[in-house]
């Protein structure tokens, strides 16, 4: 495995829910900030446009922000079989990866709940690339010639489009569907850990 790469998504793939920002953190602010507003200072935030105080403010005050953040990471549910065969795979020495659009203060926060903060060779979040899935300039500064040369790279993603405009960089990609839904495009599809397992071995 000593050639391996693997990159995992976040948010619906080490997490349980696929949607945080919209169905866990909204609902806690929606009686302070309307639904389109969050969602442009939340894309704003994502790729550092806007800092984390920006973000907040007039959202909740800002000797309040830390809590809220608290309360947010205690609602995230982890998978915890994915959480685990990244650890195993981890301890095998196999190099992973991190890519991700939630910010990076959550995305951390999110980590050092499912003890994987330190496991990750690289971490690829939106606020360091400055840019979001699926666009191609996202995905240009992850798979560098560099990167992908003399490397089996596998990337894992709850996203059916993500994993297409992946495979178009010459890496493997596997469709974390966790519910059988039907894809637009045929590829590697794996709806639990153990079958995540299964194709890489």
């Amino acid at each position: 495995m000593g050639n391996l790469k693997l990159i995992f998504d976040l948010i619906g793939v080490i997490t349980e829910e696929e949607y945080i920002a919209t169905k866990l953190v909204y609902p806690l602010v929606e009686k302070s900030v309307s639904y389109d507003l969050f969602k442009k200072k939340y894309l704003l935030y994502c790729i550092d446009n806007i800092d984390r105080s920006d973000f907040w403010q007039g959202i909740v005050p800002e000797v309040e922000i830390s809590l809220m953040e608290e309360e947010i990471i205690s609602r995230v549910a982890l998978n915890l079989d994915v959480v685990e065969l990244i650890k195993d795979y981890n301890n095998k020495g196999v190099n992973i990866f991190l890519a991700s659009e939630i910010p990076a203060k959550w995305g951390e926060m999110i980590l050092a709940k499912a003890g994987l903060k330190d496991v990750f060779k690289e971490k690829f979040y939106s606020s360091t690339l400055r840019s979001t899935k699926p666009f191609k300039n996202y995905y240009d500064k992850i798979f560098k010639p560099e990167f992908m040369q003399s490397s089996h790279v596998i990337y894992i993603d709850d996203t059916n489009y993500n994993v297409e405009v992946v495979r178009g960089y010459g890496a493997e990609a596997i469709w974390f569907n966790k519910t059988g839904e039907d894809g637009l495009i045929e590829h590697l599809t794996a709806g639990n850990a153990k079958e995540i397992k299964n194709i890489i071995g």
